[in-house]
């Protein structure tokens, strides 16, 4: 084990591991190491704190029995993750295929003329990338109106992962701004694009409507179509790159979306990406379903977790 790294490892005749593992998570388990911990700038907590946290003890089955409920949960947003880890690399993997090593359906029938940005099949286009998605800037909300539990949840730049979407949102508002694009309330399928920081990543919403803050841009393509396709080629490394390389900025980057809009791009014919988006569409359809099951999943374990340990819920072991 590296330095500030404490393993723990449960007396088998007196507690179960997992859980120990449930209790430590749980709200009264993290209170109990918070309140111990010390430290100025980065919190600590001592071998001989640890020692002293408490945590609630049932008899020995009955723990058992409720690590196996939790436990089940976490097996299905496990098993859920890997669904959509397989999901995404079909997408992505039939995106470079057709559209990065011009390998689609009857590329033998299509000969390579040159054009600005190489050779490419014949039929396809250099167009500015503006021509295929329009960049929807986010809304500039006064952050004098948030509030903790407003009824509308806003995304900001921190909700916005490397291929992966944060639902949770600490800046709430009770209100609408009178002069809120339509375009800013955030449904599930939205694609988001981080224009500041760690400039060019992209995520698909779920768990929405949100509202959309500014320094984050929502990808809307020009054919409704082409929502799958825009999603993969926004999450290919030379994308980002290229975006990155168009930032600009001296504490962090900054990317321009009229800047991004000029970018050329190589535009596949309508046919063929219409026949992407046949195959494709169902599979980011089902990433986002996905999604939002372990959304609800990780919800109703986190409901049950406290009620399980402070005895609310009775269970009888096995």
């Amino acid at each position: 084990l590296a330095q500030r790294i404490i393993l723990l490892r449960a007396q088998a005749q007196t507690v179960d591991p997992y859980f120990l593992f449930y209790a430590l998570q749980s709200d009264f388990g993290q209170g109990e190491l918070k309140a111990r911990a010390t430290g100025t700038t980065v919190l600590g907590i001592k071998q001989s704190e640890l020692r002293q946290v408490r945590i609630p003890l049932f008899p020995l089955p009955v723990q058992r029995r409720i690590a196996s409920i939790l436990s089940a949960y976490d097996e299905l947003i496990e098993n859920s993750q890997r669904r959509i880890r397989i999901l995404e690399a079909m997408a992505r993997a039939l995106y470079r295929e057709w559209f990065v090593h011009f390998r689609f359906p009857g590329h033998e029938n299509h000969p390579r003329v040159p054009s600005p940005l190489g050779e490419i099949p014949e039929g396809w286009e250099v167009k500015a990338l503006g021509d295929f998605v329009q960049f929807k800037s986010g809304f500039s909300f006064k952050s004098g109106t948030f509030t903790a539990d407003g009824e509308h949840r806003l995304v900001t730049i921190k909700n916005v992962q490397d291929g992966a979407f944060n639902p949770e949102s600490n800046s709430r508002m009770n209100e609408r701004p009178a002069k809120l694009p339509p375009y800013c309330v955030l449904n599930d399928g939205d694609i988001l694009l981080s224009l500041t920081g760690n400039v060019g990543r992209v995520c698909l919403v779920y768990g929405g409507p949100f509202l959309l803050n500014q320094r984050v841009s929502k990808l809307v393509p020009v054919e409704t179509f082409d929502w799958t396709m825009t999603y993969s080629m926004f999450r290919e490394a030379e994308m980002r790159m290229k975006l990155e390389q168009l930032s600009n900025g001296v504490a962090q980057q900054n990317l321009s979306p009229v800047l991004a809009s000029k970018m050329e791009f190589l535009r596949p014919p309508r046919e063929l990406r219409q026949q992407f988006a046949a195959i494709a569409d169902p599979i980011t359809r089902r990433i986002v379903q996905l999604y939002t099951t372990i959304q609800n999943l990780r919800r109703t374990r986190d409901l049950l977790l406290p009620r399980l340990l402070s005895g609310q819920l009775v269970l009888e072991a096995d």
